[in-house]
């Protein structure tokens, strides 16, 4: 069977978050769980939270011989993409065959059990990408801009004015190749549109998206702290300029139990 890389970002003070997340995840892992590593990445998060994490990781310690990794940034706003890009492409520790991202406000149920690795591994045998499926509208901005990046099909089905279809960003999992083959996230990326924007390239690309929430609970929080227009939306309008993504790099430990680990 082959490998899976969490990566699960928390934010802030928001403790019954982060525990619903770190346990509900715990309760499916054993020794025949096909993970080879877990990422946290601590956006801005209080001691409190940090505290959680660290109790979870000697939990997880104890029920499967796996690497976690903790990325840690203190700045403000507290950005997701930048984050993510940093968990993904860590040229130290390269992903397993599949990567599988968490927000905090997306968990396991409790019936999902040590199977539900089964099932994400069958369903990925079919797909490139797999999530909640949505749609949503597309800017003059956003269009322009995706028909200017190198993964633009012009031959593709796809036709002006058309609509995004992508699997929301709470919770996904993703062959690691597509992430690396085209450098997603992609740096101008900062805190809103990244999910239509991936799904736009696995559709741009002809690769397959598969709807699948078995066993998860997607985004069940309202939307909490720093939010901004989605990247591109306003793309080549009078006045538009990008963001600059924040470049302040996380600083990373591995947890201590694990630090010596090869695999």
């Amino acid at each position: 069977m082959k490998r899976f890389t969490i990566g699960i970002l928390l934010y802030g003070d928001y403790d019954q978050l982060a525990s619903r997340c770190l346990s509900s995840l715990l309760s499916t892992l054993s020794t025949t769980s096909p993970v080879a590593d877990i990422r946290i990445g601590l956006n801005a998060c209080s001691d409190s939270v940090k505290s959680i994490v660290e109790e979870w990781c000697a939990l997880v310690a104890v029920v499967i011989a796996v690497r976690i990794v903790l990325y840690e940034v203190h700045t403000s706003p507290a950005l997701k993409y930048p984050m993510m890009r940093q968990m993904v492409h860590d040229p130290s520790d390269p992903l397993a065959d599949y990567f599988m991202w968490f927000d905090d406000d997306s968990f396991l149920r409790q019936e999902a059990g040590i199977t539900w690795w089964e099932r994400i591994a069958s369903a990925m045998l079919e797909s490139e990408l797999i999530g909640e499926i949505y749609t949503s509208k597309m800017s003059p901005g956003q269009e322009r801009w995706i028909e200017q990046q190198a993964w633009f099909n012009p031959e593709s089905t796809a036709q002006p004015g058309r609509r995004f279809v992508f699997c929301t960003g709470g919770w996904f999992t993703i062959r690691s190749w597509v992430l690396k083959r085209f450098n997603y996230p992609f740096p101008e990326l900062r805190h809103n549109g990244g999910d239509v924007l991936l799904g736009e390239l696995v559709n741009q690309q002809g690769l397959r998206m598969g709807n699948y929430s078995v066993g998860v609970e997607i985004n069940k929080e309202a939307r909490r702290g720093y939010s901004e227009t989605p990247f591109a939306d306003n793309y080549r309008q009078k006045g538009w300029k990008p963001l600059i993504p924040n470049s302040t790099l996380a600083s990373k430990r591995y947890f201590q139990h694990c630090s010596n680990t090869n695999m």
